[in-house]
């Protein structure tokens, strides 16, 4: 048996890549859309059983969430009104329904229940900043007024997200992804604003978005070090300024890494 006798002619496939990108993106709108309910269906959960809601209001918050997916849905497959974008991520539609359908007893009770969120948030936020400052072996007395000044930045931060970090949250978070403050912040910098979308102006120029932020993670970074510089030494500033460097924006930072101030983009010529 020769070689080529025993090498079978072999078949090309048809592969069809426009078939199998729509398919890809059929299963990610899928994925987002499946995710954003179960949020939405866990929030109502919590909140029946928090401000013991009748099964009327609970059917009322199941409509109101249903309506925004479909509006969801409407957006994702590009039977959506570009003005109607800030409406649909800067409002919150559980919010907006409760407080038509709450008793006066249940909205001091609803209020009660924010106030405690927040505080858990804000000292969670609090705790993994002071995590960052594992590597500069600080003694019990900088801990500690480490996490005042950390507790008292997170007060100001929690609950204040702007319409653009609450956008991209909602998007990461609908894909599995969760981003800490730090790495929102950065991102914001790098989609267009809603405000943006609303006027039709998506395409945006990629060296100036990367130059803005990488401005902007530069600016975090100053802040946060400038709010240690009471509590660390110098060797510890300078460690502390190097870590932020290298850990600051997650994957984001880590592509503002590449970004030069020649204006170089860290993938392709930007052509």
């Amino acid at each position: 048996v020769t070689p080529k006798e025993a090498t079978p002619p072999i078949d090309v496939i048809p592969f069809d890549f426009e078939d199998e990108g729509s398919d890809m993106a059929t299963r990610m709108q899928q994925m987002f859309k499946n995710r954003q309910q179960a949020k939405l269906d866990a929030r109502i959960s919590k909140l029946v059983a928090q401000l013991n809601l009748t099964p009327e209001q609970e059917a009322s918050l199941k409509k109101a969430a249903a309506d925004r997916m479909n509006r969801f849905g409407e957006m994702m497959e590009g039977d959506f009104d570009p003005s109607d974008m800030g409406e649909l991520f800067n409002t919150d539609v559980i919010d907006e329904a409760l407080a038509e359908i709450l008793t006066p007893e249940q909205q001091e009770e609803l209020e009660a229940v924010k106030k405690r969120e927040i505080a858990n948030k804000v000292e969670a936020q609090a705790l993994k900043d002071l995590a960052k400052l594992s590597n500069l072996d600080l003694s019990q007395e900088q801990k500690d007024a480490a996490y005042d000044i950390l507790y008292k930045n997170a007060e100001t931060s929690v609950g204040n997200e702007t319409p653009a970090t609450g956008l991209v949250s909602m998007i990461t978070e609908g894909f599995g992804i969760e981003l800490d403050s730090d790495t929102l912040g950065i991102a914001t910098a790098m989609i267009p604003s809603t405000d943006d979308i609303e006027s039709g102006e998506i395409e945006q120029d990629p060296r100036a978005m990367m130059a803005q932020a990488q401005a902007k993670m530069d600016a975090r970074i100053d802040a946060k070090v400038e709010a240690m510089r009471p509590v660390l030494n110098d060797n510890q500033i300078d460690q502390y300024r190097k870590d932020l460097k290298l850990k600051s924006g997650g994957v984001f930072g880590g592509l503002l890494n590449g970004f030069t101030t020649e204006g170089e983009i860290p993938f392709g010529n930007g052509e």
